[in-house]
């Protein structure tokens, strides 16, 4: 047998069995929120490029997805839900490694945010629809929206 397979199935087996005796990492890796102003200072922008803060919390949290319709107006959506569905009908039932999933009815949200003047700021929030479930997909069409929310569009 040639010496370099050899080696890669030696590699292989001691991946395997590494990977099958290693304790698996949390699914999510708990850490304290930050500031806007905190996160601001983490982005690393290539140079003559500049980041300003549009909307934070209580008004969005943990933005999903984010699109311009043709009125220049911003469509997020956002979730509290994340990583953990709301059980309802349609979705699939966890294994014991999500512990967070609850009973509750969806929370989640799709907002707009209109008039976004040269400060970054918008003059309209408006919460669209906030009873989606980990909303994952969005795009403004006329009056609206199409939405990917677990488990429906």
């Amino acid at each position: 047998m040639d010496k370099s397979l050899t080696r890669a199935c030696v590699a292989l087996i001691i991946a395997i069995c590494c990977a099958e005796s290693s304790t698996a990492a949390p699914v999510v890796v708990e850490t304290d929120p930050l500031t806007p102003d905190q996160q601001r200072l983490r982005f690393h922008l290539p140079p003559g490029f500049e980041i300003q803060l549009v909307v934070s919390e209580p008004d969005i949290g943990q933005p999903m997805n984010m699109s311009f319709d043709a009125a220049g107006r911003l469509w997020v959506t956002h979730s509290v839900e994340y990583p953990y569905p709301a059980r309802g009908e349609g979705v699939e039932p966890r294994d014991d490694r999500f512990q967070g999933v609850s009973h509750h009815q969806p929370r989640d949200r799709l907002t707009v945010l209109s008039g976004i003047g040269p400060d970054g700021r918008p003059e309209h929030i408006t919460h669209f629809r906030s009873d989606l479930n980990i909303p994952i997909g969005n795009t403004p069409a006329r009056d609206g929206a199409i939405v990917f929310s677990i488990p429906h569009i």
